[in-house]
């Protein structure tokens, strides 16, 4: 079956350690699901992972593989920047999630995800960029 995806940049996975490599050739990620404040993506370089960023309820959510690694209560509006870290091998990486929300409306107009300083993700208005 061959997979016909616009989002997708490549499908060569890297097994080198993202924490010794420079990652300037760019990620590869593609969005698997979209919702209004709902962002899932499947990261497999600069690392393999599935991250979520959920705000619905009472909560923004950032959940790496099926786990919350970060649940934070919104006091007045969303949170606009996450940092947490994600497991790999022997150790973590750093990532960072970074959302703004659409003026006057219940979407996100940029989503963004850095993970060890290299942009795995990045969407604006609705559309990725790369």
């Amino acid at each position: 079956m061959v997979e016909n995806n616009p989002y997708k940049t490549s499908s060569a996975a890297s097994t080198v350690d993202p924490r010794q490599r420079d990652w300037k050739g760019g990620a590869d990620s593609v969005l698997a699901v979209r919702g209004l404040l709902q962002r899932r993506v499947i990261v497999n370089r600069p690392v393999e992972v599935t991250i979520e960023y959920f705000a619905r309820g009472l909560r923004d959510r950032i959940i790496v593989d099926g786990t919350t690694v970060v649940s934070l209560v919104p006091v007045f509006w969303l949170h606009d920047r996450f940092d947490f870290e994600i497991p790999f091998r022997d150790g973590t990486l750093p990532a960072t999630i970074r959302v703004k929300t659409a003026p006057r409306s219940i979407r996100l107009a940029s989503f963004e995800i850095e993970i060890n300083g290299v942009i795995a993700y990045c969407e604006r208005d609705g559309h990725p960029q790369w």
